[in-house]
C-alpha cells in the first residue's frame, strides 16, 4: 500500500508497448496527452538542474495518468515522451492511449519471485 492509503492497483501504469498477445484484453478509453513549455535559461548539467528537469517529466507523467484515471482507465498504452528545443525554450510532450488492460502478466510478482530465489 502507498502512504496515502490507496493500493498500487489504483495507480495508472504507463506502457510503451502498443501490441499485445491475443489473450490480453484491451478496452480503449481515448487519446491522452500533456504538454509543457519550459524556459531553459541558465540550466546546466548540475545535479540540481537535472533534478529540476526530472521534476518537469514527473509532472507531465502525473498529468497524463490523471487524464487516464478520469476516463476510468488503468493504463496508458503506446506511451511516448518527446521534447523539442529552440534556443532557450523547450516543449515537453507526453502522449498515449488511455485503456483498461486485462490479462497482462504480473511483472512485479515475477521480479519478487526472482529476488527470493
Amino acid at each position: 500500500r502507498k502512504r496515502d492509503g490507496s493500493s498500487q492497483d489504483d495507480d495508472v501504469r504507463l506502457l510503451t508497448v502498443n501490441a499485445f498477445d491475443p489473450r490480453v484484453r484491451v478496452r480503449i478509453g481515448g487519446l491522452v496527452t500533456a504538454r509543457s513549455v519550459k524556459y531553459l535559461g541558465n540550466l546546466a548539467s548540475k545535479l540540481s538542474d537535472q533534478e529540476t528537469r526530472d521534476g518537469w517529466w514527473t509532472e507531465l507523467r502525473d498529468e497524463i495518468k490523471s487524464h487516464a484515471k478520469i476516463l476510468c482507465c488503468s493504463h496508458v498504452v503506446g506511451y511516448v515522451e518527446s521534447s523539442t528545443i529552440h534556443d532557450d525554450v523547450c516543449v515537453l510532450s507526453v502522449t498515449g492511449t488511455a485503456a483498461t488492460v486485462r490479462g497482462l502478466p504480473d511483472l512485479f510478482q515475477a521480479q519478487r519471485l526472482w529476488n527470493e530465489w
